[in-house]
């Protein structure tokens, strides 16, 4: 495994320490009397503050390493720490955006946002919930219902609800592939936007090579299953970055090539 240690593109920490520690980390499950090996001796350190995307061929266990990371898969063996503590639980510091919106649809845009903040004053909550109303761009929706927002608009729902708990991490699983390719674009530079705002630790799963290329400071190949970390490669490219871009275009077929996939011109 090749793995770079510069300092994250996207963050101003001075001291970049390290966040997240993947250490040996091994999956396997058992299906139908039979142990399926999905992670196989994973390592990987991701830095405070940065965003770092995972990729690797269909099936290969990137869900699975996140689940393992947030808490809700137990290893088979090896380490996750984060801040230094071994993961053994979910935590509310922990929060995962999906492919599909978990937003309640009996819900106002107000009421999903605020509702994991618990019992405090309606003044304190009115207060957090109406920051990321406006970090997230929906001024004006604070009464309106799933049903009546576009796909988008419930995707900037779900950010600011995560948002709004203050987590330390952000898990995100394909949190742009139920959108159409326009909405996709368009909410690939407001993460970009509310990731440079916060200053969360971002940890991204996606199929979409282009979109890690466009949105991670670095970049973790996985290999098929048994999966490991092949390589991790720094992505220094300055934001808002250009598909178009050479730059952008040789870390992309980069990938391709530590994926094996035959690329034609």
């Amino acid at each position: 495994m090749t793995s770079t240690h510069d300092a994250p593109a996207g963050t101003d920490n001075a001291a970049h320490a390290v966040k997240i520690a993947v250490s040996g980390v091994h999956k396997t499950f058992s299906k139908a009397g039979e142990d399926v090996h999905v992670l196989d001796d994973v390592d990987l350190d991701i830095r405070e503050g940065e965003f770092l995307a995972i990729v690797g061929p269909s099936g290969c266990g990137k869900s699975t390493l996140l689940n393992c990371m947030a808490g809700f898969e137990t290893l088979t063996s090896g380490r996750i720490t984060i801040d230094g503590e071994p993961v053994r639980k979910p935590s509310p510091k922990r929060v995962f955006v999906f492919q599909e919106t978990g937003i309640f649809p009996w819900f106002s845009v107000w009421d999903n946002i605020g509702f994991g903040l618990g019992k405090m004053s309606f003044d304190k909550k009115h207060e957090i919930v109406m920051r990321y109303i406006e970090l997230v761009g929906l001024q004006g929706f604070e009464k309106a219902f799933p049903a009546e927002l576009s796909g988008g608009m419930k995707q900037r729902v779900e950010f600011a609800r995560a948002l709004a708990v203050e987590p330390d991490v952000l898990y995100l699983d394909e949190p742009f592939g139920a959108l159409d390719a326009f909405t996709r674009i368009e909410m690939r530079r407001e993460i970009v936007r509310i990731w440079q705002t916060t200053g969360k630790t971002c940890v991204l799963v996606t199929h979409d090579v282009e979109e890690a290329v466009e949105l991670a400071d670095r970049v973790a190949v996985m290999t098929r299953r048994p999966a490991t970390i092949q390589e991790v490669l720094d992505n220094p490219l300055p934001r808002p970055r250009d598909p178009d871009d050479r730059g952008f275009r040789d870390i992309k077929e980069r990938i391709f090539d530590i994926l094996g996939v035959e690329r034609r011109v």
